[in-house]
């Protein structure tokens, strides 16, 4: 007796749209990661409170899943070059919703931060699988498409996380936030199973190359050592000798690991891959995208609670206006990528992202009783010009740096991609939330350490954040405009079709 779910899957296979099968399971992951991206900022403040523990721990919970997924993301990558792309992603979901329980169940600030590693865990698996599935399964000329259309789901996770987020805690409590994952995770995990066929996700054979567990130490230590100490700097505001050990241990540690990876014939990461000009210049542009723009989704939620003393629900409806213009670009980008290259639509993207820190660097303290209309309409043209910027390069250099890459290492380099992605938003925050502490500290006096609810009740502190937080935005229009000018200077250069290895336009 024929299986009927085979049957149509063969029928979709010969139909040539196996490939939408294919991207709905994706997206379900997508989907979830782009929600966790901002759900849980809206939930932190009330985790400190009912936890009682202090911001400088419960920090952790963000800072912990964005240093976990940046050093699983390159293993997540090459695991799924080596055993298969849906063991891997399938086994990335059992992860992730598991750890979403448990993040749920937490009885302490401790526990939940340590939940917080696996469910990261998971989620590097499904991010350094869902660009090279999607790659895999649609033809070359609709990769920008494929990018384009992941973009869009993600930015609906994220702004589900504002919007969604604010109801679930005020209804069901922080927990929620978590918990919430687990339908989604296990429908996802019984469609990866049932819909997706492993020898139409991997563009070559699977290789019998051993795993890379020297160079995965050290990239550990290297990306551990950089990211713990650097969130130990900017939280207490002085460089001390532990966290210069920590600094140190990263430098080093990175070095011997580009050593490692140079002499090992089965690297973990081929670094050998920042030798391709559009490969490297990809993925440094991508870390300076995030860094700017994760840096202003987290300094404006600030500036509407506190300067404007909006709830954060009202908060979250204010930076709707960015994930609606991301969804929006983020196809058409794509679309327009694949018909006349990347080159415009990236630098483009970044220029749009230049106006809105412009635009954004305006905002001011709002006296009590004067009307906040035009404020509100202000910050919300801001997010539309830096979704839209967002939406324009992510789609475009995704597809772009990807297809620079040998077939064969797609996933690696996917991987890589996604972890230099969050590295960029976890120095963005960082650098942020350093400056924006220590206004506050020379304001009150105090320490940074104190809750982010006195801080709030502090009428000083509205003005303290406004000057930083215009001071931050001049300084990120710096690094605006140079991914302006690496995205034009780096050119269309010569995309590789799948399963070409192309030596030419190396550094």
């Amino acid at each position: 007796m024929i299986n009927p779910l085979a049957a149509r899957l063969e029928s979709a296979i010969q139909n040539h749209t196996y490939k939408w099968w294919v991207l709905a399971v994706v997206q379900c992951s997508i989907l979830l990661v782009g929600i966790d991206a901002t759900i849980v900022n809206l939930a932190l403040p009330t985790i400190s409170e009912q936890l009682n523990v202090p911001v400088t721990l419960s920090q952790w919970v963000i800072a912990a899943y964005f240093i976990t997924t940046a050093l699983a993301l390159p293993a997540s990558g090459r695991m799924a070059d080596l055993f298969g792309r849906k063991t891997v992603f399938v086994a990335g979901f059992a992860v992730f919703t598991l750890g979403s329980v448990m993040c749920g169940l937490a009885p302490n600030a401790e526990i939940l931060i340590a939940m917080r590693v696996l469910q990261a865990m998971g989620g590097a698996a499904l991010l350094a699988n869902s660009n090279a599935i999607s790659l895999a399964v649609f033809p070359f000329e609709q990769h920008g498409l494929a990018m384009g259309i992941n973009g869009t789901v993600y930015s609906v996770g994220y702004a589900l996380g504002f919007t969604l987020g604010g109801w679930l805690i005020y209804a069901f409590g922080w927990r929620s936030v978590f918990l919430v994952n687990l339908p989604i995770g296990i429908a996802a995990i019984i469609l990866g199973l049932l819909v997706l066929i492993e020898s139409r996700l991997t563009l070559e054979k699977k290789s019998d190359e051993t795993f890379d567990y020297l160079g995965l130490i050290f990239s550990v230590l290297a990306i551990g050592g950089f990211m713990v100490g650097l969130e130990g700097w900017v939280t207490h505001g002085r460089l001390d000798g532990p966290r210069l050990a920590l600094l140190l241990t990263g430098a080093v540690s990175l070095v011997i690991f580009i050593l490692v990876e140079l002499r090992n014939p089965t690297p973990l990461l081929d670094v050998r891959l920042f030798r391709l000009r559009l490969f490297s210049l990809g993925t440094l542009s991508r870390f300076l995208n995030n860094a700017v723009g994760d840096s202003c989704t987290f300094l404006i939620p600030f500036y509407t609670q506190i300067a404007l003393g909006f709830t954060s629900v009202e908060s979250g409806l204010l930076m709707l206006p960015y994930s609606i213009a991301f969804a929006i670009s983020g196809p058409w980008a794509g679309r327009l990528s694949d018909q006349f290259g990347a080159r415009w639509m990236t630098t483009g993207g970044f220029f749009c992202q230049g106006l809105s820190l412009v635009w954004l660097s305006t905002l001011k303290d709002i006296p009590p009783g004067e009307s906040m209309v035009l404020t509100i309409w202000q910050i919300a043209l801001g997010m539309i010009f830096l979704g839209a910027s967002s939406g324009f390069f992510v789609s475009p250099n995704n597809s772009f740096t990807l297809d620079a890459v040998p077939a064969r290492q797609t996933g690696a380099a996917s991987g890589c991609l996604w972890c230099f992605s969050f590295l960029g938003s976890a120095i963005g925050t960082a650098c942020s939330a350093s400056l924006l502490h220590r206004g506050m500290g020379v304001h009150t006096g105090k320490a940074t350490t104190q809750s982010t609810s006195t801080n709030l009740l502090d009428p000083g502190v509205a003005s303290i954040l406004v000057h930083n937080q215009t001071e931050i935005f001049h300084g990120l229009l710096f690094f605006s405009l140079l991914g302006c000018a690496i995205c034009y200077l780096r050119g269309e250069g010569l995309r590789q079709q799948p399963g070409h290895e192309g030596s030419g336009d190396m550094l």
